[in-house]
């Protein structure tokens, strides 16, 4: 293991395809997600909905953190 190795593995970790990939995934998760959540309102679930958001946002923001 040397810099050489860790420049290696920083290089796949950015691999374009892999990065429109998650692009992707997150574009339809942000979207699905809200339209659930919109849905549980419709049906008068709102503390379940406000709480879906919340996780959601949660979970997309240390998405978008990388952790």
């Amino acid at each position: 293991m040397g810099s050489q190795d860790d420049f290696g593995q920083w290089e796949r970790e950015f691999d374009e395809s892999e990065v429109a990939s998650s692009r992707r995934t997150r574009l339809l998760v942000a979207l699905t997600v809200p339209i659930g959540c919109a849905l549980l309102f419709f049906i008068g679930q709102a503390p379940l909905a406000i709480a879906g958001l919340v996780v959601a946002g949660l979970i997309m923001a240390l998405w978008r953190a990388g952790m």
